[in-house]
């Protein structure tokens, strides 16, 4: 099979090549993880990096921790020492729990808000007094001196 290198004393060994394209990503993005220290080679066959299971179980903490929105900063953290203690990721799971509850609430209000409109039966948006409510609301806040709503979004959140 391409992309396979045999060596009986460490079992299977994929080319980067292969290993990107089993796992949907460039080989760039392996050479990326690789110099931010997440990801170790198992040495060169012909020139091209390889991996075994090591590597294997490294891209799969990685694509763990990608995947529960942690960034490389926050993974290099994370997969530094393999033998971090659980109550330190505990910890960091804990926190990133908190952030994900909420990103749910922020998106469940603007869903509700979103839905009021889209049950308005009015031709204009300006005739629309669930919309008219929602901007009344917001300038009752902004003359309180109370309004948070030009803070970062969701979508906005800053990397680790």
């Amino acid at each position: 099979m391409a992309g396979l290198v045999r060596r009986e004393e460490r079992g299977i060994l994929l080319h980067i090549s292969e290993l990107a394209r089993r796992v949907g990503v460039k080989p760039s993005a392996l050479r990326y993880y690789e110099r931010e220290g997440l990801l170790t080679p198992a040495g060169r066959s012909n020139g091209r990096r390889v991996f075994d299971e090591e590597g294997l179980a490294q891209l799969a903490a990685i694509d763990f921790w990608r995947e529960a929105g942690f960034s490389i900063k926050e993974m290099a953290v994370l997969l530094a020492d393999m033998k971090v203690s659980m109550s330190a990721v505990k910890r960091i799971a804990s926190a990133r729990i908190a952030e994900l509850d909420g990103t749910i609430n922020h998106a469940e209000r603007v869903k509700e808000l979103l839905s009021e409109v889209m049950a308005c039966h009015h031709r204009q948006l300006n005739e629309c007094p669930h919309y008219q409510n929602i901007l009344k609301a917001r300038i009752d806040s902004i003359l309180l001196d109370d309004y948070r709503g030009f803070g970062p979004r969701w979508h906005e959140r800053s990397p680790g």
